[in-house]
């Protein structure tokens, strides 16, 4: 099919579409404005919309909305009558002109068509609608303003997998602040890894801005640089060249956020059996996780242990425990310097430390086993079937999933972005030690 063919039909069709609701809304008005839909044996327009015509209800309410305020302003209504102006067009201006403005608008319709039709594109009307809205009735802005902030709210919902999604909705300088800061540039489109969506981004950069992520650089006197750059090399740095803002690396935790999560003893152990009052993996205010979030949490987290008799009676909290310790946490930080998953470059002071084969199977927590991740791809490999390999000469290969090929081997990304196929280590037969009974608490920088 041809691309160009196809495109213009489309366009056809859209514009049609639109015609279609703008003789749709002028008839809607008569039908509104008589009271007729009541004597159809219907409560309202929008509902014998629904129902008569199969709209939806978003559909039904624009409708309306656009023939009542055809029904108020005759003269945009012979407009969009004549097909001089479209559909969204006159859409724009029925959700900006309240009964406050009406006076106003009706002073300017003429002038107000005439540049609404000539616009590009229904954001140049919107934007000439707030424009005009701001300068010919400032008091009606003002209490638009404070409306906005007195009803400022963001509404989150856990879901039964232990997902999270909301809504909310904020006054201009409160939004402005949150669309900038996460606001992100596109990934890079040359590598073989797909890039993120826009939303995805902003999801990413939400957990980033939550978590509190900062530079944890070392404690030097000011130099007068600008801040991030570093002053002088530091002695015996296998990688000069850090990037801008990373620092020195300290072996601190590079987040300001603790997160506490509760798991059983016999559900970290994976212990067989289903006693569902004793088994315990709960992360924040009580929420149940899986297997996938219990083997994040734990591979780069502070342990306390927690004797319990019984559900509720506490005989014993232990003090807090990193699993890494801040020199070898330090050594990590140095030797890896940014994120190694495949194609990333985010500066370690903003990664967590990665167990290649996990702590559940026994993984243990040394150098050759730990690898520096940031947030993103940390969550990426844990949730979701990438994994990473250490390669024999210490580089990490990241193993997309479906990759492994008829032979046994596998596809994977060196870090300069080139396939190779390997043949993945297998995870160490070491038993870890059995804990004693009882539960752990994870307090996992996330």
């Amino acid at each position: 099919m041809n691309p160009f063919r196809c495109g213009a039909r489309a366009a056809e069709l859209v514009d049609a579409a639109l015609a279609a609701l703008a003789q749709a809304a002028c008839w809607v008005g008569s039908l509104d404005s008589s009271g007729a839909h009541s004597a159809l044996g219907y409560r309202t327009s929008h509902r014998f919309l629904e129902l008569e015509a199969g709209c939806g209800p978003d559909l039904a309410r624009t409708v309306v909305r656009v023939s009542r305020f055809c029904e108020r302003h005759p003269l945009t209504g012979e407009h969009l009558a004549s097909g001089a102006i479209g559909f969204d067009r006159v859409d724009v201006w029925a959700r900006v002109v309240d009964s406050r403005l009406d006076g106003h608008y009706t002073e300017h319709e003429a002038e107000l068509l005439e540049r609404a039709e000539a616009a590009r594109d229904v954001k140049a009307v919107s934007d000439l609608a707030r424009r005009w809205r701001a300068r010919v009735a400032p008091e009606v802005a003002a209490e638009d303003c404070a409306a906005a902030f007195e009803h400022r709210q963001l509404y989150l919902r856990h879901d039964l997998f232990g997902g999270v999604s909301g809504t909310f909705s904020l006054d201009a300088v409160g939004g402005t602040i949150v669309a900038d800061a996460l606001d992100t540039q596109p990934d890079p489109t040359t590598g073989p890894i797909e890039a993120r969506s826009a939303a995805q981004r902003r999801a990413d950069a939400l957990v980033d801005l939550a978590a509190g992520t900062t530079d944890t650089t070392d404690d030097r006197e000011p130099t007068g640089e600008p801040a991030g750059q570093r002053a002088e090399p530091t002695p015996g740095d296998p990688n000069p060249d850090t990037p801008a803002g990373a620092g020195r690396p300290t072996g601190r935790r590079t987040t300001s956020l603790t997160l506490d999560a509760l798991i059983d003893i016999a559900t970290l152990e994976d212990r067989p059996g289903l006693d569902l009052d004793a088994l315990r993996a709960e992360i924040g205010a009580g929420h149940p996780i899986s297997q996938p979030i219990i083997e994040q949490l734990i591979c780069d987290a502070s342990f306390r242990r927690v004797l319990v008799d019984g559900p509720s009676q506490i005989l014993d909290v232990g003090t807090a425990t990193p699993l890494i310790p801040t020199a070898l946490r330090r050594a990590i930080q140095i030797r890896d310097r940014h994120c190694q998953f495949a194609g990333c470059d985010i500066t370690w002071n903003h990664c967590d430390i990665h167990h290649i084969v996990p702590r559940s199977q026994h993984g243990p927590t040394n150098p050759d086993n730990l690898v520096l991740l940031c947030r993103r791809h940390h969550t990426q490999t844990h949730q979701t079937a990438w994994t990473l390999t250490r390669l024999s000469d210490g580089r990490i290969a990241t193993i997309p999933p479906d990759s492994e090929t008829p032979d046994g081997t596998h596809w994977a990304l060196t870090p300069d972005n080139t396939w190779t196929q390997i043949h993945p280590p297998p995870a160490p037969g070491d038993q870890a030690e059995r804990s004693p009974r009882g539960h752990a608490v994870a307090s996992a920088t996330r």
